[in-house]
């Protein structure tokens, strides 16, 4: 029973947050004039506001089309190549079409998931 328990958090572990869309993106105000709000998606599916002062740039893992600049004049865009210094975005991905532990097959491996896993816990199989 400890097996098949830790064998469930592990799956979901590696998997929570998992999406089709997520990767590297590359935010700047290195040419800015002006502090620049921006707003994504991270790859788990949670909100994310980032403030830069003029002359900074970051990476991050975002959801594909979830980028914008609420205000400010820095700029943003989709990374060809990932950077390898930064966090690699690939482990959001499914690797195949489907992803086994999407269980409501949203394209999202997330709580809800865990929920649905826990609903028939302790059930007997026949």
């Amino acid at each position: 029973m400890k097996l098949l328990i830790s064998f469930c958090f592990t799956i979901f572990s590696l998997n929570l947050g998992a999406q089709l869309t997520c990767q590297q993106h590359v935010i700047t105000t290195a040419t800015a004039t002006e502090t620049t709000q921006f707003s994504y998606t991270r790859c788990d599916g949670t909100p994310n506001t980032l403030n830069l002062i003029p002359g900074f740039t970051t990476i991050q893992c975002a959801v594909v089309g979830s980028v914008a600049v609420n205000s400010g004049d820095g700029w943003w865009g989709i990374m060809a190549e990932p950077h390898p210094d930064w966090e690699d975005c690939s482990v959001y991905n499914c690797q195949s079409s489907s992803c086994p532990t999407d269980l409501n097959n949203d394209g999202i491996i997330q709580m809800a998931d865990m929920l649905i896993l826990l609903q028939f816990y302790g059930q007997i199989c026949e």
